[in-house]
């Protein structure tokens, strides 16, 4: 299990990283809800709150909507706009490169 979480724990940092190529632009538009979500099966809880704390990133509790069911929200990037959006994507973009059951969720406010 170790080895499980210090790839997940690479991935999310190289995500981290990805985001943060779009931190500075600009945040004009709607405001949004847009995240990336991140499905992990079989994982535990303990393990969630271990990549959590490894990777600084937060993941949320799994979604039970009709499309999302199973996914988790992850917590990549700042803004509230059209950054956020760009961010949330670019870490999407790098997390499904690396293998992972990833996708995006869209929400205007």
């Amino acid at each position: 299990m170790k080895e499980k979480i210090e790839k997940i724990v690479n991935a999310l940092n190289k995500a981290k990283n990805a985001a943060n190529e779009f931190a500075d632009s600009e945040d004009g538009g709607s405001c949004n809800f847009d995240s990336c979500v991140i499905k992990l099966p079989r994982w535990t809880e303990d393990d969630i709150k271990e990549i959590e704390k490894q990777s600084g990133v937060s993941i949320g509790s799994q979604l039970s909507s009709r499309w999302y069911k199973g996914y988790r929200f992850i917590n990549i990037g700042n803004g509230q706009a059209n950054r956020k959006t760009r961010m949330a994507e670019a870490a999407k973009k790098s997390l499904k490169a690396d293998g992972y059951d990833v996708s995006m969720y869209y929400a205007m406010d």
